[in-house]
């Protein structure tokens, strides 16, 4: 193919359309000198060139001797300079470039250039004629500044085409892929659709079984409704007959000791009608008139002669306290328990309190089986006569009250003292009782008399405690003046006092005896406990309770007299062994054995049962607390 006149394109416009568009602002000087070398050279041998690179991209030279004559000037050559200018611009910019340069590279497709695609659609259809003229216009227009080179680019609609395939391609991988992603999630539905299925007709299941269970819920409510009245008439019934026999085996005690006091008194009698008769015989016989004897007072009561103390020689094994655990805890008062004593027989305790009541509960059910009220104040003291048959109690309206169970009264009353009474306790023979006051003095009564026989003075201050020696005819006292008083109760003795202890700094609180007879115990508002040896009147050993003074304010050994156990107002019940424990033969003995908690509040009273099986104590707040193993 020949063409028919000179191609009209510049060097310039050359390069420009074979290099990329970023670069262009960076060829400016390379198109100036371009310009003058095409200046120099001449348009004919370059319009020959852009006529053959326009029909089929390559160069026809129809004449060979024009080219030989402009050999340097040919496209190769050009092209040669182009890629040396480019190597060297590259060079200089490679700096900046790798500067501008994004972290994620990024390849930018440019489309084609849109006049090549029209140059070689004109040559290939063999018009070129309309390819001379859309030439000599095409640079005529961009030499005059008439065309926009602003303009953006007319997209190549095969490559456009190419990336929409590639595209659909995409789209139709990616239906693929939601499509096997839609079957599998159809097939997971189904088998959830089942599962669910399957805990639906479950739940069904359990709701129709929870409204039968709900159904036969409330019949059976009902049907217990119906027995609850005759659950509760049952157990009055059961409480009745067990208060009744609890009295009933307390009268039988009552009446065994009755008939052998009516024995010993009908064989006395019988004794003495025979020697009064056979006196009576001998003297009307010697002709001498017979003297009437004075008979004494009925009511009068004789302190019998003291007796061997049965404890003394028996040996028990020590209490293992230290091992005890709270088992109950209950409110039995509602007001602070002042007043504790356990029964000699059974396993039956009664409690004294600040709202002017007292209860005897069984161990260890902790059923209240009687109660009593006829105090016009708080109730401090409370003892079980030695029998078991009666009860006496003593408060601050200065009264001390004899309860009898068999009647279930108040079966006398003694207001003897002027001041609160503290404390009060039984004499072993069950005839007498002694108490103690804020009136300084310790009182004897005798029970079968009605009447105060015996008043004790001596003490300074407040009398806080009293306690009778076990088969002795003797008691002791503790005292606000700090100190302790040994008492004979025999009418003989002219109500002297034995013996003083000393040894407490501070008001003494309680005193008690072991049952032994021969080891007695103090507490003081210090903390302080000492224990006493009677048969020396010396101090055996002393305790105290805490390293900050807290009060101690009851004590109580157990009935191998090995274990005491100390009531304090830290809510603590200390326990201590005044013979000490030894591990070895070669270690020091230790005193403090263990510590029982479980009240909430200052612990006031603490006793041991006989037989050493429980620990009871009372607290402030009304709550009696039962340990055991």
């Amino acid at each position: 193919m020949t063409s028919k006149g000179p191609i009209k394109m510049t060097r310039s416009e050359l390069y420009s359309a074979l290099m990329d568009s970023e670069e262009e602002e960076y060829y400016k000087e390379l198109k100036q000198e371009e310009e003058e070398l095409f200046n120099k050279k001449g348009r004919s041998k370059f319009q020959d060139l852009s006529n053959s690179f326009g029909s089929d991209n390559t160069y026809n030279a129809s004449d060979g001797d024009e080219d030989d004559e402009y050999e340097d000037d040919t496209l190769e050559g050009t092209l040669r300079m182009i890629e040396k200018k480019k190597k060297k611009i590259e060079e200089e910019k490679i700096p900046e470039l790798k500067r501008r340069q994004s972290p994620t590279p990024e390849l930018k497709k440019e489309p084609e250039v849109i006049e090549d695609f029209i140059r070689n659609f004109l040559s290939k259809k063999g018009l070129e004629e309309s390819l001379r003229i859309f030439n000599d216009e095409l640079y005529e227009k961009k030499q005059k500044g008439e065309l926009d080179e602003s303009a953006d680019a007319v997209p190549d609609a095969y490559t456009q085409l190419q990336r929409v395939e590639e595209e659909l391609h995409f789209c139709k991988k990616q239906l693929e892929q939601q499509k096997q992603l839609s079957e599998n999630v159809v097939q997971k539905f189904e088998k959830l659709r089942r599962v669910k299925d399957h805990h639906k007709m479950s739940h069904m299941q359990t709701v129709q079984t929870r409204d039968q269970l709900r159904k036969e819920l409330e019949r059976m409510k009902n049907h217990c409704a119906k027995y609850e009245p005759f659950i509760a008439e049952l157990t009055n019934k059961y409480d009745k007959v067990f208060k009744e026999k609890t009295l009933v085996c307390l009268e039988r005690d009552r009446l065994a000791n009755r008939v052998t006091e009516l024995e010993n008194i009908i064989r006395q009698q019988n004794g003495e009608s025979t020697s009064v008769n056979n006196t009576t015989n001998n003297e009307m016989e010697k002709g001498k008139k017979t003297k009437t004897i004075k008979k004494t007072k009925k009511k009068d009561s004789v302190l019998p002669p003291e007796k061997k103390n049965p404890f003394r020689e028996k040996k028990m094994a020590r209490t293992m306290a230290e091992t005890f655990q709270l088992s109950q805890n209950y409110e039995s008062h509602s007001m602070a328990i002042s007043g504790l004593a356990v029964h000699s027989k059974k396993p039956i305790v009664a409690t004294a309190s600040d709202d002017g009541t007292w209860k005897a509960w069984s161990l260890p059910s902790s059923k209240v089986i009687m109660s009593g009220e006829g105090h016009s104040d708080w109730v401090s003291g409370i003892d079980f006569h030695p029998f078991g048959t009666h009860l006496a109690t003593s408060g601050g309206d200065c009264l001390i009250k004899l309860w009898d169970f068999t009647t279930a009264s108040c079966s006398l009353t003694f207001d003897d003292h002027t001041l609160p009474v503290w404390d009060c306790q039984f004499h072993y023979s069950g005839d007498f009782l002694v108490s103690c006051s804020m009136d300084q003095t310790t009182k004897l009564f005798d029970i079968r008399a009605e009447r105060c026989v015996t008043t004790f003075r001596g003490h300074k201050d407040s009398v806080n405690s009293v306690v009778c020696i076990p088969f002795t005819n003797t008691l002791l006292t503790a005292s606000a003046d700090k100190t302790l008083s040994l008492w004979d109760m025999r009418a003989d003795s002219k109500n002297l006092c034995v013996q003083t202890y000393y040894g407490h700094k501070n008001s003494c609180n309680y005193v008690t005896i072991n049952p032994q007879g021969d080891t007695m115990a103090s507490t003081d508002c210090d903390g302080l406990v000492l224990v006493w040896d009677l048969r020396t009147q010396k101090i055996r050993n002393q305790f105290n309770i805490s390293d900050v003074p807290t009060s101690a304010n009851k004590c109580a050994f157990d009935p191998s007299g090995k274990v005491l156990a100390v009531a304090c107002a830290d809510t603590s019940i200390r326990l201590f062994c005044p013979d000490g424990i030894k591990e070895d033969e070669s270690s020091k003995p230790n005193y403090t054995i263990g510590e029982l908690k479980g009240n909430k509040e200052a612990v006031q009273v603490v006793k041991f049962d006989s037989e050493g099986k429980y620990v009871v104590s009372g607290s402030d707040d009304g709550m009696l607390c039962l340990f055991n193993n």
